[in-house]
C-alpha cells in the first residue's frame, strides 16, 4: 500500500466522510477540517500521535534479523506512524475501497 492510499484510508477509518478526503496525483491527501482544508499524513506526529492516543495503538521497536521495524500486533513497519497507521486501518478501516 503506497502512503497515499494509508493516507485516504486511515482517513477514512477514523471518521471522515468520502466526500471530505481529497486524494491528488502528486501524493496529497487532504481532509476537510472545520471550513478549510488540510493536509493530512499519517508520518507527522501532529495527525498520527493523536490516533495513536485516541484508539490505544503504541507501537514497539524489534529487532529481528537485524532488521529494525515496528510491530502493533502482526502489523509490522519501518516507522512507528506507519505501524500504528496499518494497526488502525486494519482495526477501524472496513471496506475503504
Amino acid at each position: 500500500m503506497t502512503d497515499k492510499e494509508i493516507n485516504r484510508r486511515l482517513a477514512l477509518a477514523i471518521g471522515y466522510a468520502r466526500r471530505d478526503v481529497k486524494t491528488y496525483g502528486n501524493g496529497v491527501v487532504q481532509v476537510l477540517w472545520g471550513e478549510n482544508r488540510r493536509i493530512f499524513d499519517f508520518m507527522e506526529w501532529q495527525t498520527i500521535g493523536p490516533i495513536a492516543e485516541q484508539y490505544n495503538c503504541f507501537p514497539h521497536k524489534c529487532n529481528l534479523l537485524n532488521l529494525s521495524e515496528w510491530r502493533y500486533g502482526v502489523h509490522i513497519a519501518e516507522t512507528p506512524q506507519k505501524a500504528i497507521a496499518l494497526a488502525v486501518i486494519a482495526a477501524y478501516g472496513g471496506d475503504c475501497e
